[in-house]
């Protein structure tokens, strides 16, 4: 099986601040759902096929999303 990978974090991010985006929901739901982890996050990315985005990067999103920091656009509800 070929597997391609869609990119990392930034092509993610391009990704869902796109108005017809259909991931927003499903990462918004996700990132905050009660008690997730960097893991959680990261599996999903790689559900995605957004393998470039790494641990690290999972967990800065959740550190983000407890603190009410969010810093992107597309951190609105939909």
């Amino acid at each position: 099986m070929n597997h391609k990978s869609k990119g990392n974090l930034v092509d993610f991010i391009e990704e869902v601040s796109k108005p017809d985006s259909v991931l927003r929901k499903e990462f918004l739901d996700e990132l905050y759902r009660e008690g997730v982890t960097a893991e959680d996050l990261l599996k999903l990315f790689h559900r995605l096929s957004y393998d470039g985005v790494s641990l690290e990067d999972c967990g800065k999103l959740v550190s983000f999303a407890s603190r009410g920091s969010f810093p992107c656009e597309f951190d609105k509800k939909y």
